[in-house]
């Protein structure tokens, strides 16, 4: 894992600026989706040592989002924005602040008050 490249491996699958569509059928994790909505994934994976609900999106064939969503503690809908502070200690745990930007895109940790959710964002260019 490199995080500040912006390669992340989920389940054994190596994700990096340039991945492709293409690629993501060819690992496990492809089911049929089509790659134009966002694809979630079914089941909680592991990144060094954090459980994640992972939300995949590809934008003109190529990687453009993956936004993570940390599972590895229960924390009740009306304090669902104290998340935010767990995905910010994931990324001070890599070195990172909550925002952080790269000559191949950024990774954000938020906090989205209308939709009351957050998660850890990594967008690709």
């Amino acid at each position: 894992m490199d995080w500040k490249n912006g390669v992340i491996s989920i389940d054994g699958i190596t994700f990096s600026p340039g991945f492709s569509f293409g690629d993501f059928k060819n690992t496990s994790l492809y089911s049929g989706q089509d790659g134009v909505r966002m694809i979630y994934l079914d089941k909680v994976c592991c990144i060094d040592n954090n459980r994640f609900k992972v939300s995949i999106m590809f934008r003109n064939g190529m990687l453009y989002l993956i936004s993570l969503y940390c599972v590895d503690i229960d924390i009740p809908y009306e304090r669902e924005s104290e998340r935010k502070l767990l995905h910010d200690s994931i990324l001070k745990d890599h070195g990172l602040s909550d925002k952080n930007y790269f000559s191949w895109g950024s990774i954000e940790s938020s906090f989205d008050p209308r939709s009351f959710s957050c998660s850890l964002n990594i967008v690709y260019k």
